[in-house]
């Protein structure tokens, strides 16, 4: 029997449903106050179901697991205002179930985890599956922190995996597990297997919203974080964000390069309209305003009067005054800030747009590449 797997871990993982819901991006079910109610005898019922399996030759295991049948449906989902994803329901006691694996894995996988890791770091705390201090504004600290980014010269690169659970691979997460696992336990083959069923018969994807589908998904990332840490780059991860920090811009082009080869050799690529390279300062004022402290800078734009009349008696002046108006506001960082949200601000984005004529003609000519998601390299 694998010593890594406890009845504890689906205890936990019954209690965390009863209180974070089945999947976050559905509406809370009963089911899950049911599972919190009878934590203890599903628990149980959980474990003898897994020691049975894992008392089973894996020939043997590998069969029992393919004929079952792991009932779940795919959903979509809202997502912004326009648009929508696909999510999946998984039947309470395979949700249940996978969560109680996935705890199991959490648990082995944590000693091996990089402190340059700031997602999903398990709680010490019963009560709560992960530390509510790991997050992603820990993350973005954490880049401030870095003595790397205090080097002259520095550059940092901000990157993102491209459709990264939908991209992940089983066979490939299956190795992994078994990392951590060893040969002998079947709990590779067990998450292997469900995840098909689940995917309806497909090798690739992870059901969205589960805590189980992150924890897999971190143990994923696990080795391709060690190949960084190898490779002598300064890097941070929150989830499939990555930031690197690189003593001048050719290194942060010879670091993207090297995390691009280590997503390439597990099926996953970097997003390239999610992918800069700044220089620290530049990193440094655009996080301080993502984290808040831009936030005047924002304020200051909104109240502006940009409405100027070229035929008043004081046109000349009142140009002038709009146009200093802008040496304290920096536009083009406000503008890279809107295009990071998920619903950017539309008076903000208009502020800008009528900003452009008090700009001199190359600031202007940026602005207006970007807002289009293009550079503007030689004018």
């Amino acid at each position: 029997m694998s010593a890594n797997i406890k009845q504890d871990h689906f205890y936990r993982a019954a209690l965390e449903i009863g209180q974070s819901g089945e999947n976050d991006t559905l509406p809370y079910d009963l089911d899950a106050q049911f599972v919190k109610d009878n934590a203890g005898i599903l628990a149980a019922v959980c474990f003898d179901f897994f020691k049975s399996i894992e008392a089973k030759p894996k020939k043997q295991a590998l069969d029992f697991i393919s004929a079952l049948n792991v009932g779940s449906e795919r959903l979509l989902t809202a997502t912004g205002s326009h648009g929508f994803r696909i999510t999946t329901k998984i039947h309470p006691f395979w949700n249940l179930y996978l969560n109680g694996l996935g705890i199991g894995i959490a648990e082995a996988n944590e000693v091996r985890r990089s402190s340059r890791v700031h997602s999903y770091r398990l709680s010490r705390d019963q009560n709560s599956l992960f530390d509510s201090s790991k997050s992603w504004r820990a993350y973005k600290e954490a880049t401030l922190s870095d003595p790397a980014i205090e080097e002259a010269g520095a550059f940092v690169v901000q990157t993102d995996i491209s459709s990264f659970y939908e991209h992940i691979y089983h066979h490939r997460l299956e190795n992994c597990i078994d990392d951590i696992f060893g040969e002998n336990s079947t709990v590779p083959m067990q998450v292997d297997r469900i995840l098909n069923k689940i995917a309806s018969g497909r090798s690739f994807g992870l059901p969205v919203g589960g805590q189980c589908a992150r924890v897999l998904a971190e143990a994923m990332m696990t080795p391709i974080d060690a190949s960084l840490s190898d490779a002598g780059l300064v890097w941070h991860r929150y989830v499939d964000d990555f930031t690197l920090i690189c003593v001048d811009q050719q290194n942060a082009y010879r670091a993207l390069s090297t995390l691009s080869h280590a997503m390439a050799d597990v099926g996953l690529s970097l997003n390239r309209t999610k992918t800069t390279i700044l220089s620290a300062k530049h990193y440094k004022d655009f996080v301080r305003a993502q984290l808040g402290d831009g936030e005047q800078a924002s304020i200051a734009l909104r109240e502006l009067d940009l409405h100027f009349d070229p035929y008043s008696d004081a046109a000349q002046s009142d140009y002038q005054k709009l146009k200093e108006s802008f040496e304290t506001i920096d536009v083009q960082f406000l503008l890279d800030l809107e295009r990071e949200k998920t619903q950017p601000d539309t008076f903000v984005l208009a502020q800008i747009s009528r900003s452009l004529k008090f700009q001199d003609p190359k600031t202007a000519l940026q602005l207006c590449a970007k807002s289009f998601g293009r550079e503007i390299t030689a004018l």
